[in-house]
């Protein structure tokens, strides 16, 4: 509870390494809540969606070996899972030059997403775990090499087991 004593998360778990009541506390939203609980009593399941992206804040120093300044913000792409929404929509995650340079190549930052800045990773986890549905069109603004294009994105719902 907040100090307006409105509900804004349930407790589900705690890492502790004493088997006491300290340690970690995880939590859900309770907008999180609010929309899955409904579901979840109607159609005994609630399908989260999915983009299929594993990514990162871009650091002040990859930023500026890349050209772009230090304080630089977005969400640099590691990885984008195959067949997933990321992948049907062109997105391009990090991959190794596998030549004699050995270089590595920074995949798409994502700046935004339908219109709203990103700057870290939970931006847009959050953003499409509260704002969005399986189906639903999603807007990213991504920086690809210095050029700032605009993808869309239909999300899928998010499998149960991803795959390697």
């Amino acid at each position: 509870m907040n100090m307006q004593t409105q509900v804004v998360g349930m407790n589900t778990s705690i890492s502790s390494s004493t088997g006491f009541f300290s340690g970690v506390g995880f939590a859900i939203p309770s907008n999180a809540i609010a929309r899955v609980v409904p579901a979840l009593i109607q159609n005994e399941s609630f399908s989260h969606p999915w983009l299929g992206i594993s990514g990162a804040s871009i650091s002040p120093e990859l930023a500026n070996s890349v050209g772009l300044a230090r304080n630089y913000k977005g969400v640099v792409i590691a990885s984008v899972q195959s067949g997933s929404p990321a992948a049907k929509a062109g997105l391009l995650g990090m991959n190794q030059d596998k030549g004699k340079s050995n270089s590595s190549h920074i995949g798409d930052i994502i700046v935004g997403i339908d219109a709203h800045s990103v700057k870290h990773i939970d931006d847009i986890i959050n953003y499409i775990e509260e704002h969005k549905s399986v189906g639903d069109n999603l807007k990213l603004a991504v920086n690809r090499s210095g050029q700032i294009m605009n993808l869309n994105v239909i999300l899928q719902e998010r499998p149960l087991l991803l795959p390697h």
